[in-house]
């Protein structure tokens, strides 16, 4: 594994998911949505599938329900951005995210009638590598990664089942993220990775 990473790959998608956000909402008031910008760029069954706004798939991930939302997901982004790069590689780590984001995007379109935005799904994806791989030196014995984060990957998975959050959208981002970490592992053994 890669321990000497430069840790700008996460640094770059919230720098730029916090820019992004802000053009949201001024277009969104330019457009008259004041507030509700979510509606031009969030994800929803009816949107996406019945009219073929399939943009709306990736636009989700950078819109959020208000800055505390994009506060919270850029603060857990920052800090697994610190740690998952470090496990695996960075280059992993950024493609990880994108498409558990994407797979959530489209899981969440599938099944809800409500619009949908945030990093959540991309974040839980990191949040699944981290999972996988805490449970692998686990079972080698290193207690560490689980100990140390095994609460706030639990408070987390709770948080999800509370009313107005995407369950399938978190779910579905962390059962991306345990896959992805299972073939991260086993291209790693084989020397074969990016």
């Amino acid at each position: 594994m890669n321990r000497n990473i430069k840790y700008n790959g996460i640094t770059i998608i919230i720098f730029i998911t916090c820019i992004v956000y802000i053009l949201m909402v001024m277009y969104g008031n330019f457009a008259g949505y004041g507030g509700n910008e979510y509606m031009l760029f969030g994800t929803q069954k009816d949107l996406v599938f019945s009219q073929h706004q399939y943009y709306r798939i990736i636009t989700y991930m950078f819109d959020h329900g208000g800055i505390m939302h994009l506060l919270m997901n850029m603060v857990a982004l920052y800090s697994l951005g610190m740690l998952v790069p470090y496990l695996t590689s960075e280059k992993f780590s950024v493609i990880i995210y994108f498409i558990a984001g994407i797979g959530s995007g489209i899981v969440t379109s599938f099944q809800s009638t409500a619009v949908t935005v945030g990093a959540s799904g991309a974040i839980y994806g990191l949040f699944g590598v981290l999972i996988y791989i805490g449970l692998k030196e686990y079972r080698l014995g290193n207690k560490s990664i689980l100990k140390s984060f095994g609460p706030t990957i639990i408070i987390n998975i709770i948080i999800s089942f509370t009313p107005g959050i995407s369950l399938m959208g978190h779910l579905s981002g962390l059962v991306i993220g345990l896959v992805g970490g299972y073939i991260f592992d086993k291209r790693i053994n084989k020397k074969h990775w990016l």
